[in-house]
């Protein structure tokens, strides 16, 4: 008879409540991420890797990092090996942003900014644009720093020029003010919606933009704001547009008559063999992103090249070398990775791609696992020190004719139960990794982040029912074990054995009730607690499942169950 004293009870209730209560709170945790889903979308516009939110500067990627000073960190295109440039920064911490006009490169801050110069950030007086721009829209002005920006009106484009230390919208970009005929295709220069030049020493490549049509140019044509005559846009000698040069339609020629296939993702100016280029991405079939890179002849431009990006790319951006030779497409997935491609004579090819960005989305699935293991562990602790009570106030011998066993602890079969389950989940992932040998975990992460079809989710989700059905053949291959014999794994190797009260084989039914009654003691494995007080409070040590199945676990092996 056990002896089950009022401070027996609550010391098993006040550990089961304290040490239930995170188990509860992770649990619902727990439940709450697989309502919602799997949140693999972490890709942010505005969170960018050191690839995608770098300047290309004399040949490398650079980006700013932060020790006890600032140091501009370079990576190779080609290889991805990083280094740490040898240039002296600013002392002082700031918030500093890394632009690049013309051949200069830039730290911009809020209130001083800094230029490299002869391996030197100089300091100087001025501050960042109040425009949020990129790489692409920024140049040097005859010699000053100059980005282009849409007016504040919504109409045109404005360039905002650094004069006397302080930003000041300066000029207008002068566009046909007509509808034009490139061939057979009527083009409405109004329709632009956005510019993009490229540098190459001197000579500025503008690329003009409208919904499904990119138009090419040398120069900006530009005209003082306020000007009502057209032609001092180019009466102005400048690196940007020769003298006396024509503003209209002429200068003007269309990259590819055909126009975009559905939507158009991205157009980016290249440099290629000392040429323009432009690579114009709008398709997406079969699972990837299709671009096509074209090139300018000085009279006609021609398809170069297709290439058939990764699935999943979002974002895209260019940069190009000082000697125009060579451009390299840097291409930003849905989940974040970017890869690089190398654009020369040679064609398009792969570079690298950024290791930055693992899939988070899976290291977050992988988290997820980590609440039952947490729940475990604590259940754990409550069966030790519910062991450790019970010793004192209870006894395991049980009796049924002349046949007289030894009840397990709560402690063994806790680590019986333990043994089953890695066993059991060992199994499922060993098969789950043998289905999924060379599965395409990333255009799955990428389908899933984009919300899109892509044959990856069908595969998945086929995967996802055979590992089911393996777990159900798996379970019931334990029941069955344990319904003939009264052991599993876990309990054979801590020298465990279900019976009935009896002490006769349980069988198979009642192995299978205890089992599924399991699952709501447990709350689906979350919460053990209840299973530990019912073993805790009952003079057989019973479970609910137990008592349902009308079955007691003991210790070693029992007469009635030898062979004969």
């Amino acid at each position: 008879m056990s002896h089950r004293t009022p401070a027996y009870v609550s010391c098993v209730v006040l550990v089961a409540i304290v040490l239930s209560i995170p188990q509860l709170i992770s649990g619902m945790s727990y439940l709450q991420n697989l309502r919602h889903g799997i949140p693999i979308n972490f890709f942010s516009f505005g969170n960018y890797s050191m690839l995608q939110g770098s300047a290309f500067w004399e040949g490398k990627f650079c980006s700013i990092g932060y020790s006890n000073r600032p140091i501009l960190m370079q990576r190779d295109p080609e290889t991805g090996a990083s280094s740490i440039a040898n240039i002296t920064m600013p002392s002082t911490l700031g918030s500093y942003q890394l632009a690049k006009y013309g051949n200069q490169l830039w730290l911009v801050g809020d209130k001083d900014s800094y230029q490299i110069v002869d391996s030197v950030a100089q300091r100087k007086a001025i501050s960042r644009s109040p425009q949020m721009v990129m790489d692409s829209q920024r140049f040097l002005l005859n010699g000053s720093l100059a980005e282009i920006t849409n007016n504040p009106n919504g109409t045109g484009f404005t360039v905002t020029s650094l004069s006397s230390n302080s930003w000041k919208p300066t000029h207008d970009v002068v566009f046909p003010d007509r509808r034009s005929l490139f061939g057979k295709t009527q083009i409405a220069f109004s329709s632009v919606i956005s510019i993009e030049c490229v540098t190459q020493g001197d000579r500025l490549h503008c690329f003009a933009r409208t919904s499904d049509r990119l138009l090419y140019r040398e120069g900006l044509p530009l005209k003082p704001i306020g000007s009502t005559d057209r032609a001092k846009a180019d009466q102005t000698p400048s690196s940007l547009e020769p003298a006396n040069a024509n503003v209209e339609l002429s200068r003007w020629s269309l990259v590819s008559e055909s126009p975009a296939v559905g939507t158009m993702v991205a157009t980016c100016g290249l440099l290629i063999d000392g040429r323009p280029a432009a690579l114009i991405v709008d398709e997406v079939s079969k699972g990837a992103t299709v671009g096509r890179v074209y090139r300018f002849d000085g009279q006609q431009w021609s398809l170069f090249e297709t290439v058939h990006f990764p699935f999943g790319g979002v974002r895209f951006r260019t940069a190009c070398s000082d000697d125009g030779e060579r451009s390299y497409i840097l291409m930003s997935t849905a989940t974040g990775s970017v890869y690089v491609f190398s654009a020369s004579s040679a064609g398009v090819k792969q570079a690298l791609v950024d290791p930055e960005k693992p899939l988070d989305g899976f290291k977050h699935l992988a988290r997820l696992l980590t609440f039952p293991f947490f729940a475990l562990v604590l259940a754990a602790i409550q069966a030790t020190i519910t062991v450790v009570a019970m010793t004192a106030s209870t006894h395991s011998d049980y009796g049924y004719g002349v046949e007289n066993v030894q009840l397990a602890s709560v402690f063994k079969r806790g680590t019986a139960r333990a043994i089953d389950l890695a066993l059991i989940i060992a199994s499922a992932c060993i098969f789950g990794r043998m289905l999924t040998y060379e599965f395409d975990w990333s255009s799955l992460a990428e389908a899933l982040t984009l919300q899109v079809r892509h044959p990856t989710i069908s595969q998945a989700m086929h995967l996802s029912i055979a590992v089911f059905l393996w777990l159900c053949v798996t379970l019931l291959i334990f029941v069955y074990i344990q319904g003939k014999w009264g052991i599993t794994p876990g309990k054979w190797c801590c020298g465990l054995r279900v019976v009935q009260t009896t002490l006769k084989p349980c069988g198979f039914i009642r192995s299978l009730a205890r089992e599924v009654t399991l699952a709501f003691e447990s709350c689906y494995l979350l919460c053990w607690a209840p299973a530990i007080v019912a073993m805790a409070l009952t003079d057989r040590r019973q479970r609910l499942g137990d008592w349902a199945a009308d079955t007691i676990v003991i210790r070693g092996e029992i007469a009635s169950m030898c062979p004969k």
